[in-house]
């Protein structure tokens, strides 16, 4: 394989626009020793303008632009000359708007009650609440964006779990994660959901979860993965899955032969 074409599959493959056949070509290149798995775990390209809406409201100019870029998420008026911003394309679709409108009361309510107070002491508080209402935002964008029929909206989805933060393992973001990992169709979203939930491995349900997980998959990309993460937490159950996970997919041998192996020599 030359490079061209090497690096025009891992352009594709980190957009989540990789067809059928170049799955199974990025597959082959990857049994092959052509492509290594680390090439395929640099996926940084989101990069969404909410990261930055917490240090904005700082001013009260700031707080001010910020409810009229959300007002205008739900109701578009025509740009005027002096207006810059402009939101990715995938946050003007009438799903995420209407999450916008839902929690937009709220986060009004909250930027209000910041902006007329004055207490040096209250404003850690407040700003708090600013951010606990932006996780909300993206939380209902996230699970908005894994309806999508577009691979690469949903793949979005997934990373946006990157922008909450989390302490520990969220319920309803973890079973939309599970959820999806066990039933969409596209490896390379399946892969994001596996590197998200792996970050939450002291929790018994998610390490439970992903043992469940190893007999819902057929790509032998999404079993290297999992069987590095049963590496990690050393559970013996995960060889009794991946077996039946083996019986119902044509896992090629060598996949398998390397997935038995390893685990043999770690658990």
């Amino acid at each position: 394989m030359n490079q061209t074409r090497k690096y025009e599959l891992l352009e594709k493959y980190h957009a989540g626009r990789l067809t059928e056949a170049e799955n199974l070509e990025l597959e082959q290149c990857i049994e092959a020793g052509l492509i290594e798995l680390d090439e395929l775990e640099d996926i940084r390209q989101l990069d969404y303008q909410l990261s930055g809406l917490a240090e904005e409201l700082s001013s009260l100019r700031m707080r001010t632009r910020f409810k009229e870029e959300l007002t205008d998420l739900i109701d578009p008026q025509p740009a005027t000359a002096g207006h810059r911003f402009q939101l990715p394309q995938w946050l003007r679709l009438p799903a995420v708007r209407w999450a916008f409108a839902a929690i937009l009361p709220v986060l009004g309510w909250t930027l209000a009650w910041w902006q007329f107070s004055h207490k040096p002491s209250a404003e850690s508080g407040q700003l708090a609440a600013v951010q606990t209402e932006l996780e909300n935002i993206r939380t209902m964008m996230m699970m908005t964006l894994l309806q999508q029929e577009s691979s690469s909206e949903r793949l979005k989805a997934v990373h946006l779990v990157r922008e909450i933060n989390l302490e520990s393992a969220n319920r309803k973001i973890t079973e939309a994660l599970f959820s999806t990992l066990n039933n969409d169709p596209n490896p390379n979203v399946r892969l994001a959901c596996i590197d998200e939930l792996s970050k939450y491995l002291d929790a018994p349900e998610v390490r439970e979860g992903l043992v469940r997980a190893i007999q819902h998959q057929d790509s032998p990309l999404v079993m290297l993965s999992l069987a590095d993460v049963m590496i990690a937490i050393r559970d013996k159950q995960a060889v009794d899955s991946f077996k039946k996970a083996f019986d119902k997919a044509e896992t090629p041998p060598e996949v398998r032969n390397d997935i038995l192996g390893r685990l043999s020599r770690a658990i």
